[in-house]
C-alpha cells in the first residue's frame, strides 16, 4: 500500500522550467496536432513517504493543473502521463517521444485489460488464483 506523501517544504524552481506531458489522442485538437503538452514548474516540494513499506525522501516537482482551482498536483514519473522536464530556452519536438510512450500505454493498458479478462474466466470456470 502507497500512502501519500507528505510535504515537508516547498522550493522555488529556477525560472523557465516546465514539465512535459503526454495526453490522449481525443486532446490532440487542442494542441495543434501534438501529442504532448508543457506546464510551467511552479514549485519544488521536498517529500517524505513511505512504499513497500520503505521511507523515502525525494524532491519533486508540482504543476498547477487547472488554474482556477488553484490545486498543485506532484509531477510523478512514473505516471503514463510525464514524459521529461524541460527548459523553455530549449526548443525540443516531443513528438516522437510522445507517440512512443502513448503506445506504450496503451500496451500496458491492453494487457491489463487481457489480464482482467482472464481472471475473470478463471472465477466463472470456478478455477481462482491464489
Amino acid at each position: 500500500m502507497t500512502n501519500q506523501p507528505k510535504i515537508i517544504q516547498l522550493l522555488a524552481p529556477r525560472p523557465g522550467w516546465e514539465v512535459v506531458y503526454i495526453h490522449s489522442e481525443a486532446s490532440d485538437t487542442h494542441y495543434d496536432g501534438k501529442a504532448w503538452h508543457t506546464l510551467p514548474l511552479e514549485c519544488l516540494a521536498l517529500i517524505e513517504g513511505e512504499e513497500e513499506g520503505k521511507a523515502y525522501t525525494r524532491v519533486v516537482g508540482m504543476v498547477m493543473q487547472d488554474y482556477s482551482t488553484g490545486r498543485f498536483e506532484i509531477v510523478l514519473p512514473d505516471d503514463g502521463e510525464f514524459l521529461s522536464y524541460t527548459r523553455t530556452t530549449d526548443p525540443c519536438d516531443w513528438q516522437e517521444e510522445a507517440l512512443k510512450q502513448r503506445a506504450q500505454v496503451k500496451e500496458q493498458q491492453a494487457e491489463q485489460r487481457r489480464e482482467w479478462q482472464g481472471r475473470g474466466a478463471h472465477r466463472k470456470s470456478g478455477i481462482t488464483q491464489d
